[in-house]
């Protein structure tokens, strides 16, 4: 994951290759235990390498593809992969104190995620960090109505910092200007 900080004071977190002693790697294994019993024909294990050529990441996000069993499944694995994400990289896991998926974070006003996946904790600053992850094909484009709800939910609560987490580089011109345009 590369960060790439925006001028609007939010950042968006991209793939690249990981080497093997990545901290997704070790995420992979508590979201392996948390995922259940595997579907009949599916192999016993979440995260299975098979091809040499691919990087951790793609090969783990890969794994995610293949053991969920829906679209709403894939979404849940990946959130739970970032939230062990930002808590064990060295650099994210500095900064913050805590993480919680939306459903979990303890002053969630009572409604459900509409669009804030994850919260977490500045650890210097007590703020919150609302947190998009998208959960693309690598081919996939993000265009602005796939963010709309992120970028509203969070400019209603007291966040003090945007993160969007995503499989994919490509962005509409429309997404992405409806980020540049956010404080």
């Amino acid at each position: 994951m590369q960060p790439v900080p925006r001028d609007s004071g939010s950042t968006l977190l991209t793939t690249s290759p990981l080497d093997a002693a990545s901290p997704l790697e070790a995420a992979s294994e508590d979201v392996t235990e948390t995922a259940g019993a595997p579907d009949a024909g599916q192999p016993d294990v979440l995260f299975d390498v098979e091809a040499e050529n691919t990087s951790a990441l793609e090969a783990i996000l890969d794994s995610l593809r293949r053991a969920a069993t829906d679209k709403r499944d894939q979404g849940d694995k990946f959130e739970r992969l970032m939230v062990r994400f930002f808590q064990t990289d060295r650099e994210w896991s500095q900064r913050f104190d805590a993480v919680w998926t939306w459903m979990e974070w303890p002053d969630r006003p009572a409604q459900a995620d509409l669009g804030i996946d994850l919260v977490a904790r500045d650890r210097e600053t007590g703020g919150n960090v609302a947190i998009q992850c998208k959960f693309y094909d690598p081919d996939s484009t993000i265009y602005k109505h796939h963010i709309d709800s992120f970028l509203a939910e969070s400019g209603r609560h007291q966040f003090r910092d945007r993160i969007i987490v995503t499989t994919t580089n490509k962005w509409g011109a429309n997404a992405e200007q409806a980020i540049e345009g956010q404080q």
